[in-house]
């Protein structure tokens, strides 16, 4: 978990209210679907599509119920009004420099980032895209307020991009902050005014979430033999 950052005004003023910007670069028309190598046969049959320029995909016309669960985040049903695809981390800064990689031997780590892009079809679950050029893995985490404990909850397969935008600190020290912001315009269909906000809303839970102390939890792990 890299340590985050305040998004200024300033950076949220240089992007756009035309939030196609931050759209992956496939052609229109199709939704890329997630989709892991044993789920081929089943995907097929129900009437997705798949080429060796596209991945696995269905035409945005298709009946969409039929694909849910291999639909990236961006095309699901999120409820009305809807939630957002995916918003940056609002972790407590005592997790800013934490991280599996860190606790866990090299083929540990090496085991379970592979089955997470397996699990996803090597697509970001949450924009589409195939990797820009390749998919990686964050770390989804849970806090528990009662107890104070900070719970692992899985791993997500995703861009680079859409990585960034859960690492906003990180973006910004790579010099892609504009396009990483257009990417949470697009992902979440927000104005720019609903961007500025979102931010401001989780730059405020994440300073509540730091005056705390925190345990971590990586029981989850156990699922995957890891002890």
């Amino acid at each position: 978990m890299s340590r985050p950052t305040t998004v200024t005004s300033r950076s949220v003023r240089s992007t756009s209210d035309c939030t196609n910007l931050g759209r992956p670069n496939f052609p229109e028309g199709i939704i890329p679907c997630c989709v892991p190598y044993w789920d081929t046969t089943k995907f097929l049959n129900a009437g997705g599509k798949y080429s060796d320029a596209l991945g696995f995909h269905v035409p945005e016309d298709a009946y969409l119920s039929d694909f849910d669960e291999w639909l990236p985040r961006r095309w699901q049903y999120r409820g009305e009004p809807p939630v957002p695809t995916l918003l940056p981390d609002m972790l407590p800064s005592s997790s800013w420099e934490a991280n599996l990689r860190t606790v866990l031997t090299q083929a540990e780590w090496d085991r379970l980032r592979k089955f997470c892009y397996q699990s996803a079809g090597h697509t970001c679950i949450a924009c589409g895209s195939r990797g820009e050029p390749h998919v990686e893995a964050h770390e989804a985490w849970r806090v528990d307020e009662a107890t104070n404990t900070q719970y692992l909850t899985g791993l997500l397969c995703l861009c680079p991009t859409c990585h960034k935008a859960k690492h906003l600190g990180y973006a910004n020290r790579l010099g892609l902050l504009p396009q990483v912001l257009a990417r949470l315009q697009w992902l979440n269909d927000w104005s720019r005014e609903t961007l500025s906000r979102e931010l401001a809303a989780v730059e405020q839970r994440q300073k509540e979430l730091s005056a705390r102390k925190w345990r971590l939890d990586l029981s989850f792990l156990r699922r995957y033999g890891v002890r």
